[in-house]
């Protein structure tokens, strides 16, 4: 008789632990949709972002050959061609390479 009462309350405490792991696992398995509804709203969030991004970015034209000319016009001084540019009041022209 003795052996018995043990065997039912091993078997009620099994149950109760078995209780408590089907609890624990409801409660991840509600923390882990709330993880995923998380990540699909980021995704869908981040894909917005991007859509927004490349329509913005298609109302401008894009030229591939970019052009740029500058014309500089510069004093060679007398006679030699120094080719020197010197401005402003203490600039210095020395033709002769002294």
């Amino acid at each position: 008789m003795h052996e018995d009462a043990d065997k039912q309350q091993a078997l009620e405490e099994s149950v109760a632990l078995n209780r408590i792991v089907l609890d624990l696992l409801a409660q991840k398995k509600k923390e882990h949709l709330r993880l995923w509804i998380v990540i699909l709203a980021l995704i869908f969030v981040n894909l917005l972002e991007v859509g927004f991004f490349v329509w913005y970015e298609s109302q401008f034209e894009i030229s591939d050959v970019i052009t740029t000319t500058t014309t500089v016009d510069q004093d060679t001084g007398e006679g030699n061609g120094n080719n020197i540019y010197q401005a402003g009041e203490r600039a210095t022209y020395n033709e002769g390479g002294d």
